[in-house]
């Protein structure tokens, strides 16, 4: 049998802590005969770079590109888009890793047999084994992610046509995507509007992930739900995604089914939703200056590892 090449892209900012594990993971854990693993690393600031070089000599597999001057997060994947060999993307941050390794990419290659259907969206677990090391900001984000793709599937686990609500895309076509270069301001809330406006359909797929990587305090979670909610309110005036209506529908969503959470659960998430409206408000004053220099200014903090 033939499998699509499907090519797995990580763009990489100062992930010292976080490549060299995501690498061997991927090539000692992820099964699959057709796969290229590409990573772009922006700027030497840090032992990424040198790090990934010696998983790219061992392995042919695995292709490093370095950008020697900080180029940001959209235009690194950008980058590696147009360079991958597969058909199928599956997009990796370097602290994100693909559960079930031994069957997922296989029943990625299956979903993507229906030529109508354009990216995927996976569903994130809850990777934090020990109570002790799960702070209430990680815990609140991984329960806010779970939420909203239960939501997903249980409502709209195919959707196609007209859509003004949010959606992320962690696998896609990558001739529906490559070359959108600055037509992008975010990549999680906009490849989805593209890949539907092309008149395909994005599948919400069981194929789990899991992040390592988390915010570990309220000045982490802050600063990264920031960046989302700058992105947010650019996105929602360039693709009309209608932010308030999304998040009333998962406000919904939550309240309907609140006795099925414990009580860690509701704390972490009323402490996430104090969070975010905090951070909303800051990215809300900034929402009129250009989003390249905000992403580059707004660099990730350091985040717990678990």
């Amino acid at each position: 049998m033939k499998y699509p090449k499907i090519s797995i892209i990580i763009p990489a900012y100062k992930e010292e802590e976080t490549i060299g594990d995501t690498l061997d993971y991927l090539i000692k854990k992820m099964k699959y005969p057709n796969l290229e693993i590409l990573v772009g690393i922006d700027t030497l600031e840090d032992r990424t770079f040198e790090i990934a070089k010696k998983f790219a000599k061992k392995y042919r597999r695995i292709k490093i590109f370095l950008s020697k001057e900080r180029r940001g997060f959209l235009v690194t994947m950008d980058f590696l888009i147009k360079r991958a060999a597969g058909e199928i993307i599956v997009k990796n941050d370097a602290d994100i890793r693909i559960g079930n390794p031994s069957r997922a990419l296989y029943e990625l290659a299956k979903i993507y047999e229906d030529k109508s259907v354009g990216g995927a969206t996976f569903r994130v677990i809850d990777s934090l084994e020990s109570e002790k090391r799960k702070s209430l900001a990680a815990r609140g984000e991984i329960f806010v992610e779970r939420m909203v793709y239960d939501w997903y599937a249980e409502r709209h686990p195919v959707i196609q046509g007209d859509w003004d609500l949010m959606i992320l895309c962690n696998s896609f076509r990558k001739s529906l995507i490559s070359g959108l270069g600055k037509h992008i301001v975010s990549d999680d809330m906009e490849f989805g509007h593209v890949i539907l406006k092309k008149g395909y359909k994005i599948v919400v797929a069981n194929i789990p992930y899991y992040p390592i990587g988390l915010a570990k305090d309220a000045k982490s979670l802050f600063l990264q739900k920031r960046r989302t909610a700058v992105a947010l309110l650019n996105v929602s005036k360039l693709r009309g995604v209608k932010y308030a209506k999304y998040y009333l529908l998962i406000l919904g969503h939550f309240l309907s089914n609140i006795y099925k959470y414990s009580l860690k659960d509701l704390i972490a998430f009323s402490y996430w939703c104090l969070i975010y409206s905090v951070s909303f408000i800051e990215a809300y004053k900034k929402r009129n200056r250009d989003i390249i220099s905000l992403w580059i200014k707004y660099k990730r903090e350091p985040r717990l590892r678990v």
